[in-house]
């Protein structure tokens, strides 16, 4: 039985002819290069998700799909593999991985993106000299036609209608950040049009709806739609809430759910010095007081329970979309089902998951979490406990702090030797600074964990080998 501690973040709600079981939703992302060029979903990255299912998220979705045919590898973006949905080999696999899901109860989404050839856009314009290869002449967009815009629809519901046959549920569509065809066209920055496509808002929205509308034309009342948008362009003659709140009502009956972005790709991922904890809240709550017939999700810094809850109770949106939460905790539903929301470790924004080191290369990396990028190995990885085996951990900073507990619960008697009159290590001087405070519930979230594992500790210790070889003995 859950608890009562966040009914209304686990509370069902049906959304078109579909229940989701509560309003935790798993956006699309992955650790980076969480498996490598395969163009199928490899174990990796299928035990990855299932773990989010198994964890309590209500929607898990699937990324990285598009025609892998205009994809070249050397331009997969490092958290987003490309699938190649056409080959029949990599449905089986999706086909397992959405059994998964499904076992589980969760809902199997899959993020579809589909772009013009090369030298198109939406207006005729140079392409930006930043994104013009070096040493190259300037490169020039012609403006897309009409019948270029119909043949992408046709081809956003050829492929949903492929998912749908293979098992998935929903398809959400990005059009976020002036980024993909249809963030561009709905933003007033980049769409410049003067034709039927261009000028305000309703026909700015005509490409996305055409997207909408042929995909629910093609996939039925019982296969969703969720799309992605930014909450306003952010800058001088863009985009305003008031114009997207117009674009949700246009898209009542053709999109199930709409999750509001920020204006730009970077400051929707929150870190260390964003001083809101939530900062693009405020289109959710827009749209929802728009009063817009149409399911309203959130994203960006929902990584602690009691703020989701927040969000759900006042009514400000009916889902919530995390990324980070479910790598840094891939239990995060179930501590709520549980209502143990003291108990998720608090992800501490440094992006790891998300963007290279300065110096090194890409690994599949979490500060918090140690299994990511390793989920599918650690049934080889890890061997029982010996009976009777005792095993000291020199150190109470983090890494100690997390090896203790990990040793515990595999049934090994662990003490663990700091030899400061506290645990913690150098992160208790790594959170003084402003804006530090996730670092500070780190350590106290490992304390609690420390102490729930039952890890004798001792403090004020710094023994020598000599003296661990003599506490062995005598224990």
């Amino acid at each position: 039985m859950s608890s009562t501690r966040y009914q209304s973040l686990l509370s069902p709600i049906k959304v078109g002819n579909i229940w989701l079981k509560n309003r935790l939703v798993s956006c699309t992302s992955l650790p980076h290069y969480i498996q490598g060029n395969e163009r199928f979903p490899a174990d990796s990255m299928i035990e990855h998700m299932l773990r989010r299912a198994k964890g309590g998220a209500g929607i898990v979705t699937c990324t990285g799909f598009d025609d892998p045919a205009k994809v070249p590898p050397a331009e997969d973006i490092v958290h987003f593999p490309i699938i190649d949905q056409f080959d029949t080999r990599c449905q089986n696999y999706l086909s397992q991985m959405i059994e998964g899901l499904h076992y589980y109860d969760a809902k199997a989404n899959v993020s579809i993106m589909v772009q013009p050839g090369p030298g198109v856009d939406v207006v005729d314009g140079d392409l930006p000299a930043f994104l013009t290869p070096p040493g190259s002449p300037p490169i020039h967009n012609r403006q897309i036609t009409r019948e270029e815009l119909e043949d992408l629809a046709r081809q956003y519901a050829e492929q949903a209608l492929l998912f749908k046959k293979i098992g998935f549920d929903m398809c959400s569509i990005h059009f976020a950040y002036r980024g993909p065809l249809g963030a561009k066209f709905l933003s007033a920055i980049t769409n410049t049009r003067t034709d039927e496509f261009g000028g305000p808002i309703e026909n700015r929205a005509r490409f996305p709806l055409m997207v909408y509308k042929a995909i629910r034309e093609a996939c039925g009342p019982d296969f969703l739609i969720e799309t992605l948008v930014s909450g306003e362009d952010g800058m001088p003659g863009g985009t305003t809430i008031d114009d997207i709140c117009k674009f949700a009502k246009m898209c009542e009956g053709y999109v199930d759910i709409m999750q509001l972005r920020a204006p730009d790709l970077d400051p929707n991922h929150p870190i260390n010095y964003c001083l809101e904890e939530t900062p693009w809240l405020k289109y959710a709550d827009a749209v929802k007081q728009s009063g817009a017939k149409i399911t309203v999700e959130t994203v960006a810094g929902f990584t602690n329970l009691d703020t989701c809850e927040r969000a759900i109770s006042e009514g400000k949106a009916d889902l919530i979309g995390a990324a980070r939460a479910w790598i840094s905790n891939p239990n995060f539903g179930r501590l709520a089902y549980e209502g143990k929301g003291e108990d998720v470790v608090p992800c501490l924004r440094c992006n790891k998951c998300h963007v290279a080191t300065i110096h090194g290369p890409y690994l599949s990396v979490c500060s918090v979490n140690p299994r990511i990028g390793i989920e599918h190995r650690l049934d080889v990885l890890e061997s029982p406990a010996q009976p009777g085996m005792r095993i000291a951990v020199i150190g109470g900073g983090p890494a100690g702090m997390q090896s203790a507990v990990t040793l515990a619960k595999r049934g090994f008697d662990v003490t663990l030797f700091e030899k400061e009159d506290t645990l913690g290590g150098t992160m208790n001087l790594a959170d003084k600074g402003p804006h530090k405070e996730k670092i500070t519930r780190f350590v106290e979230t490992m304390k609690a964990e420390v102490e729930r594992a039952g890890v004798k500790v001792l403090l004020g210790k710094a023994p020598s080998i000599d003296e661990v070889k003599g506490w062995c003995d005598a224990n």
